[in-house]
């Protein structure tokens, strides 16, 4: 681990399950646990089997300050499947992390400025997924692949695992996820159909409805609305608090520049005029 990794303190596991050797991804015994559990930042992360040795766990993107807020955490292998260069992912930080991390990152390519970088075998799960797919002149092939995670069911799927659990990942429909959703959906559910067990915690809203529909009555339907409908309006209300006190701050804020303008203005007077 190099100095720029140590200056993060990081306050979390690193299991030795994978390792990365010249941009290649490698297994420490010639195979991985049975089970995989993939993380996300839904609150449901915390429930996440780290103690359970049977399970690798898969970390993405800036993961590890979110273990190091709780104390808590493991990592088998990692994703950051975003750009390196983008600016969302140029902070000194997640640089350091990626350049240091001691187990193997996913990402797009090798880079060898993030020496256990291994490229995501993106062709080889598209082939995967796409092998039953129809494509003739009124036909197309599936491309949802909409998010990092629905990547990282599927490099599950490619890798033979026999049960994948899923963590931290709701994408709920009034979330700024929620677009990406349908594909964590489609890709559980290939998972489940090529005879993968999958779970996902009771909190999460993946893969759920509270009713079948034709068969069950409108009263589960409108139960569903009615809980979604408080949900939003306890977060519409807490962002309108936040907005709020952001604006107040605003307010405060520009007060206190006028009033240090104003002593500037005093000041620059007094000097233009000489005045000691």
């Amino acid at each position: 681990m190099n100095e720029k990794m140590e200056t993060l303190r990081l306050n979390f596991e690193f299991d030795d399950a994978f390792a990365a050797k010249e941009g290649s991804l490698k297994l420490k015994n010639g195979v991985h646990r049975d089970k995989v559990c993939i993380l996300g930042f839904a609150p449901s992360w915390v429930d996440a089997p780290f103690g359970d040795d049977t399970f690798d766990v898969w970390c993405l993107n800036e993961m590890y300050e979110t273990f190091n807020k709780h104390g808590m955490g493991r990592a088998s292998l990692w994703f950051e499947v975003h750009s390196p260069d983008s600016t969302s992912k140029s902070s000194e930080r997640h640089q350091a992390f990626l350049a240091g991390c001691p187990i193997p990152v996913v990402m797009q390519e090798y880079f060898p400025k993030y020496p256990n970088s291994v490229p995501f075998p993106r062709a080889a799960v598209k082939k995967m997924v796409q092998e039953n797919w129809i494509v003739d002149e009124n036909c197309d092939t599936y491309t949802n692949f909409s998010n990092q995670v629905t990547w990282m069911i599927y490099m599950a799927i490619l890798m033979d695992y026999k049960e994948i659990h899923v963590y931290g990942v709701d994408m709920a429909h009034e979330s700024e996820y929620a677009w990406q959703r349908p594909s964590c959906e489609a890709a559980l559910a290939f998972a489940a159909a090529r005879g993968i067990k999958v779970a996902r915690p009771k909190s999460s809203e993946l893969c759920h409805f509270p009713k079948d529909y034709g068969f069950d009555t409108d009263n589960a339907g409108r139960h569903y609305k009615k809980k979604r409908q408080k949900m939003l309006m306890e977060k519409r209300n807490r962002l309108s608090q936040e907005l709020e006190n952001i604006l107040k701050a605003k307010t405060n804020t520009e007060l206190s520049i006028a009033q240090i303008d104003g002593a500037l203005s005093e000041i620059n007077h007094d000097m233009t005029n000489a005045i000691v």
